[in-house]
């Protein structure tokens, strides 16, 4: 029997092991190089998860981000832990674990907070289907060009939530 257990305890490292290796999702704990990390996707759709290892809350979380990096290719994904990489926590303004932001062009589309796999599958859509729906005119400016659009339809919202917030 116990050689039963070693073993399957054996298999069961192996497995986390190989997942590790081939996950979509990078892992940071150090907020440099996850910094320099994300700057390199700017170009890029990214969906960065901000976590504690002391919140039971984030072992469901991770699992669905997870999942979600297996089905949403169109996005990097980012695992940063927060109790050893505290910087990121004020640089990125977040305010509890777990914590999703959604990133294009390295600037924030919008963030979730809280564990809740539905609403992100949700938002990581809708981002994607507005990117996509963003014509840029050839030679101009693609940043410019798309803070300003995104701005424009989003204000009201942004006032409308604000208001609702206090």
């Amino acid at each position: 029997m116990i050689n039963i257990s070693k073993s399957a305890s054996k298999v069961l490292k192996l497995n986390q092991a190989l997942n590790a290796q081939f996950s979509r999702v990078r892992s940071f704990n150090d907020f440099k190089a996850a910094k320099t990390y994300i700057d390199t996707l700017k170009p890029k759709l990214a969906c960065l998860y901000f976590r504690a290892d002391w919140n039971p809350l984030c072992e469901q979380a991770d699992k669905d981000f997870d999942k979600l990096s297996d089905t949403h290719l169109e996005y990097e994904f980012v695992k940063i832990d927060i109790d050893k990489a505290p910087q990121a926590k004020g640089y990125f303004a977040v305010r509890c674990e777990p914590e999703f932001l959604l990133l294009c062009l390295g600037q924030e589309m919008t963030r979730q907070t809280g564990q809740n796999q539905r609403n992100l599958e949700h938002r990581l859509f809708k981002v994607q289907e507005y990117v996509k729906g963003l014509n840029f005119p050839a030679g101009m400016d693609t940043y410019e060009e798309f803070h300003e659009q995104y701005m424009a339809e989003h204000t009201q919202l942004d006032k409308e939530i604000n208001e609702w917030a206090r």
